[in-house]
């Protein structure tokens, strides 16, 4: 049978779907900086990649969240928790607690409307991430996304380009099926990613600013994820943020409250 939420669930998902809606997608520059000299090979540039993602293995904050498409917008206070390969925890709160709660453990997604008093519980494909996020991306790329961490291409066909109208450096390379681009400053820092299918068509297209120190490693606190395909975007400023935090794997998994209705889901999306 079809999964149909109810209103909690679809407050749900307008407010715990990670990212202004922006129209298209489009790289918008970060704070110009000058690149002279020789472009960095794409040997170079993925070795960057390479070491940012296998520094950073998790993250936790605050978050402050504003999501937009062409029929709604919302915007939400949340603490959200990330750790690779698959983990996710979003909880959305309210001046009276938790008021939905998300998690992923790597197999089973399960999100909590206390309102409903109703557990929902699935596999955790992009399907099901898609009835709460509003996000149809595997678990591991959205964790990938919020930690600013593209993986590091084995293309040898990769090439790096100056993008004059980002005043970037990007790389672009070939994936299984489609394209990757990934930008950087003239310091190496990472400030947008990009995945398109084979077609071309853009599937996400994420920007990086703000850049902090936390324990020796720097990460974006602010980030704008496009959609669009869905004409859809989501902006989250993040707080508070602790890297590579000590992380009980309970805070991933979620046992019904007493007296809750347990909802299986099914594969199929409205």
């Amino acid at each position: 049978m079809r999964f149909r939420a109810g209103l909690g669930a679809r407050c749900g998902v307008c407010i715990v779907s990670v990212v202004v809606f922006s129209g298209c997608a489009t790289l918008r520059p970060a704070t110009p900086a000058p690149v002279s000299g020789e472009l960095p090979s794409p040997t170079e540039l993925e070795a960057v990649l390479r070491q940012r993602y296998e520094a950073l293995q998790g993250l936790r904050g605050l978050a402050h969240l504003r999501y937009s498409d062409p029929t709604e917008s919302s915007s939400s206070r949340q603490a959200i928790v990330v750790q690779r390969p698959d983990h996710v925890r979003i909880e959305v709160l309210s001046l009276f607690g938790t008021a939905f709660l998300l998690v992923a453990d790597g197999s089973l997604i399960t999100a909590y409307v206390p309102d409903e008093r109703t557990v929902y519980r699935g596999p955790a494909t992009p399907e099901n991430l898609w009835r709460y996020t509003r996000l149809w991306l595997p678990v591991k790329k959205l964790v990938d996304i919020v930690l600013a961490t593209p993986t590091a291409s084995a293309d040898a066909a990769s090439s790096v380009a100056f993008d004059a109208a980002a005043a970037a450096v990007s790389l672009r390379s070939q994936t299984p099926d489609g394209t990757q681009s990934v930008w950087f400053t003239a310091g190496r820092q990472l400030v947008a990613a990009e995945e398109r299918d084979s077609h071309g068509g853009v599937r996400w297209l994420a920007h990086y600013s703000k850049y902090e120190e936390r324990n020796g490693l720097s990460v974006p606190t602010h980030i704008v994820l496009e959609l669009p395909r869905w004409s859809r975007s989501m902006e989250l400023d993040l707080q508070d943020v602790d890297v590579n935090p000590a992380i009980d794997g309970a805070m991933f998994a979620l046992q019904p409250p007493p007296g809750s209705k347990v909802v299986e889901l099914q594969s199929e999306v409205d």
